[in-house]
């Protein structure tokens, strides 16, 4: 009876079970990984606009293509308008003056604009947004708050 009841216990089948797969399925793969007359090429040149037998994939959404609107025709160029990095707003000329020169060795083109009746130090010029990120982002890891600052 006790062997009756050890062939049927679940460990025993989970033993045989993981004894048959250990066993008879690595050969089956060996067989596949071995196999050495595989002759599929690809085309890594392949382009489907040059091929005439291809034909595009059936879309079954439903939807229709949507075309994106082209911005560039909508928005005119900004002519004359330069992009300044200001680092600092001053009342004191000297105060202004110092910064500037602080600015100077880390090989910012600086200088003091007066406006509106205050000295700002202007890190440097640039003609778009884009270019004037790379410094605005430099100035913020060295300590400073900088803004940009549209000038015509």
């Amino acid at each position: 009876m006790k062997r009756f009841l050890l062939l049927i216990s679940p460990y025993f089948i989970t033993c045989l079970l993981l004894t048959v797969l250990l066993v008879v399925r690595p050969k089956k793969f060996k067989k596949l990984d071995n196999d050495k007359n595989d002759t599929t090429k690809v085309n890594l040149n392949y382009r489907p606009e040059e091929d005439p037998n291809y034909r595009p994939p059936i879309d079954t959404t439903g939807f229709e293509p949507v075309t994106p609107p082209d911005y560039e025709e909508e928005r005119p160029p900004i002519q004359n308008q330069t992009i300044i990095i200001v680092v600092g707003s001053f009342k004191n000329v000297d105060t202004a003056n110092q910064l500037s020169n602080k600015l100077k060795p880390a090989g910012f083109k600086s200088k003091v604009e007066k406006k509106d009746g205050l000295y700002r130090v202007v890190a440097g010029e640039y003609g778009t947004e884009f270019d004037a990120q790379d410094d605005l982002n430099t100035l913020k890891e060295i300590g400073f708050e900088p803004w940009v600052s549209k000038s015509n």
